[in-house]
């Protein structure tokens, strides 16, 4: 996991100000939605069966 002062780096580079708990809850969120990507492409290859996208 990207370290929470390295997360309001990136988040401050919008000129927007976060609190740490903030920051995490964001990086929680970022990180379930990038899980249920990976395993709906994951799921559309298994499903293809070659590997091509649906």
């Amino acid at each position: 996991m990207i370290p929470v002062e390295e997360c309001k780096k990136i988040l401050l580079d919008n000129g927007e100000s976060f609190t740490d708990e903030e920051v995490k809850l964001i990086r929680e969120l970022l990180y379930k939605a990038a899980k249920i990507s990976v395993e709906v492409n994951s799921s559309k290859k298994l499903n293809n069966g070659k590997g091509e996208k649906i």
